[in-house]
């Protein structure tokens, strides 16, 4: 008898032994993840984690999307060296507003020794990085990894991922919970990636490695870029305002814009990457940018429709978005203007539109949406026009705006909804969400737009859903409001920007200047990288149409 006491004694204790190396090698127990089955379909993106966090706490988000980026290039300044420093403060800093936060892989640029020091000395002659990759030499470079640094690439994912993990190894020092949400470029179509071969084979790799270390992660696709959004779903069929034709100033109609010399190889290119690409995202993301409320409806059946030929659909987040995308009286549009064509936008429509766009989301499945809290201030700012008046913030002072009321409202009453059916008839939207098992409806009508016909698809459609199921020179329409400042007026409206934290956001720029005679040799001495995708493994785009 004792000796069968003591056999159980020992296979118990060993048990005790294997549990504990189960959960960790070091002995740690993972961290939780405190927003499982919850409904996480509120949120905001690029807050300013100290000066903003009143404005999280009163608006009662749970999610960010659009931060924090995870610059290769400021991490690993010198090859198998990383300064997580910075990354570390703010990761810090948004948990402790208790956001699920959405890490974005920036495998852009890239270089090391002199050539690092040339690029530096090329990106110091424009006013930010952004306008050095949208209106300068950037996309000319080819800097994602490849050859050399693409095993660095790869490394770097994996040190990336397995510090935020919250698996109790090599974790950050002060992680709170586990970071499971994994952008791997924001948008699409992406200037310093103009392959989209390359694309998909890096997301290919950082795919399998993000999983290997994260099992439960969610691997998110390259955004589509919103004015490229509305011009595929109309030329598809899935949007029937003629207004969604508009091109730079100009109104093409279905049967041109698919006999446009560029836009159906553009659109045939998109949807050859989602089908090469299918296997490697858990997540496809929408930049809704929408100047007219009935894109968004047209643009989700899009990409539902576009998945549903490769596989079953998948989740559908909106990462970036707002609206109405129009410009807005009164305020900059200089880099990033809107259409013209769309008209002026008025603070009373964006008001409108926070419950409208967010709303037909949420019939339609979508399972997060964001909404921005301002636009970026002073003026090198590149994300101008419509960026300005479209978040919940005044650009001028920081005063909260009705749109930002409505928000508060719309997620006081509608935050943790389990479901919501589209009851829309005629020319009347009509949505009930449940909310703590009581029905909450939202009504609005249709407005006609210029030379619209308004018509819904059916006279009372059921569409349920559930919040926890599962031309060449068009820049894209993208990029959330940035929010850089708190809640009263400040006398400067650029000492709030945020700065890039590496060497070339400390130099002084010369706005003036466009390129260093250092620049055009390292453009000269870059140019010959282009060639075979990171895999190396080339594929066939589809022909034009």
């Amino acid at each position: 008898m004792n000796l069968w006491k003591a056999v159980l004694v020992g296979l118990v204790a060993a048990a005790a032994v294997v549990a504990v190396f189960a959960l960790a090698p070091d002995g740690s127990d993972p961290l939780p993840y405190p927003f499982e089955d919850r409904n996480m379909f509120f949120g905001l993106s690029l807050i300013n984690e100290r000066e903003d966090a009143v404005y999280v706490e009163d608006l009662g988000i749970s999610w960010l999307s659009l931060q924090p980026h995870v610059l290769w290039m400021s991490i690993e300044r010198e090859p198998g060296v990383y300064d997580w420093s910075s990354l570390d403060e703010e990761v810090r800093a948004l948990q402790a507003l208790d956001l699920d936060i959405t890490m974005v892989l920036s495998p852009l640029v890239n270089a090391f020794g002199e050539e690092r020091e040339e690029i530096v000395d090329v990106i110091a002659q424009y006013p930010s990085f952004i306008h050095f990759m949208r209106q300068g030499v950037g996309s000319e470079y080819s800097l994602y990894p490849q050859g050399d640094t693409l095993p660095l690439w790869r490394a770097f994912v994996r040190a990336a991922v397995d510090r935020y993990d919250g698996d109790g190894v090599n974790d950050m020092p002060g992680l709170r919970y586990q970071v499971r949400n994994w952008h791997v470029v924001e948008e699409y179509p992406t200037p310093s990636i103009s392959d989209e071969r390359v694309y998909v084979d890096l997301l290919a790799q950082a795919y399998e490695i993000i999983h290997d270390e994260c099992p439960e992660a969610r691997v998110i696709l390259a955004g589509l870029a919103g004015n490229y959004a509305h011009w595929f779903a109309f030329m598809g069929g899935f949007i029937d305002d003629p207004l969604a034709g508009a091109v730079d100033g100009e109104l093409l109609s279905r049967d041109l814009m698919n006999r446009h010399p560029n836009m159906p190889f553009r659109k045939g290119r998109y949807e050859w990457m989602v089908e090469r690409a299918f296997d490697f995202f858990d997540v496809i993301d929408l930049h809704a940018y929408i100047p007219i409320e009935s894109f968004l409806e047209g643009e989700i059946d899009y990409l539902n429709d576009l998945m549903s030929r490769f596989g079953d659909p998948k989740p559908i987040w909106i990462i970036e978005g707002g609206g109405p995308h129009k410009n807005y009286e009164g305020y900059p549009a200089v880099n990033s203007p809107a259409d013209e064509i769309y008209g002026g936008g008025t603070f009373e429509e964006n008001a409108e539109f926070v419950v409208k766009l967010h709303a037909i989301s949420a019939a339609m499945g979508v399972e997060r949406q964001h909404w921005g809290l301002g636009g970026q201030k002073g003026e090198d700012a590149y994300w101008d026009g419509p960026w300005c008046g479209m978040g919940l913030l005044d650009w001028t002072d920081d005063h909260t705006k009705p749109s930002y009321y409505t928000f508060k409202l719309m997620v006081d009453m509608l935050d943790g909804f389990t479901e919501c059916a589209d009851l829309s008839f005629d020319d009347i939207h009509a949505y009930r969400f449940t909310a703590d098992s009581e029905p909450i409806y939202v009504f609005w009508k249709a407005k006609r737009s210029r030379g619209s016909s308004i018509s819904r698809r059916s006279s009372a459609r059921a569409r349920h859903s559930s919040p926890t199921s599962s031309p060449n020179s068009t820049r894209p329409a993208s990029r959330s409001p940035i929010r850089q400042r708190g809640l009263r007026p400040r006398p400067s409206r650029s000492a709030g920007r945020r700065s890039l934290p590496w060497s070339a956001s400390s130099r002084s720029f010369s706005s003036g200047r466009r390129e260093s005679n250092s620049g055009a040799s390292f453009r000269r001495s870059l140019r010959g990288r282009r060639g075979p995708p990171a895999g190396g493994s080339y594929r066939e785009f589809p022909p034009p149409r």
